[in-house]
């Protein structure tokens, strides 16, 4: 198949028909290889695309239903302080049926600063919280080294 000529590079001189059999071989090999290779990439591109379906569905489940949910947990949170209160307007009844005014005045006072204290820790993170996430989000102007 090869011919030999004056012509032809030292590298073309030296090919046999063995060589050039397992060159093409070869090259089978590797064209076979490289057909899998786009197999594969085709069916994980379809398993991407089913999961990214998937995902995309339960999102938009997760946000059709948000509104309930946040509604839920609100209610509960109203169950929760109102019984809360209603066990501290029992106490309050129990202790002015003992006749311990005395106490309920001492209490109420401790009562009133642990709560203030409270309100305003929670409401100082809170705002601290607001001024963090608004000076990520401003722009910050970079310091140049001259």
């Amino acid at each position: 198949m090869a011919s030999t000529g004056p012509g032809l590079p030292k590298a073309v001189n030296n090919l046999t028909e063995e060589t050039l059999k397992q060159f093409l071989e070869n090259q089978k090999a590797q064209i076979s290889l490289d057909a899998e290779n786009l197999k594969l990439k085709h069916e994980e591109l379809r398993a991407n695309t089913k999961l990214a379906e998937k995902s995309m569905e339960l999102q938009a489940n997760y946000l059709a239903r948000q509104p309930s949910e946040g509604r839920k947990s609100l209610t509960r949170m109203a169950y929760v302080i109102g019984g809360i209160i209603l066990l501290f307007f029992i106490f309050i009844a129990y202790c002015l049926n003992l006749g311990k005014e005395g106490f309920i005045v001492g209490f109420l006072k401790n009562v009133g600063y642990l709560i203030t204290t409270a309100l305003g820790y929670w409401m100082g993170r809170k705002e601290k919280k607001d001024n963090n996430k608004k000076s990520e989000d401003s722009i910050q102007e970079v310091e140049t080294i001259s």
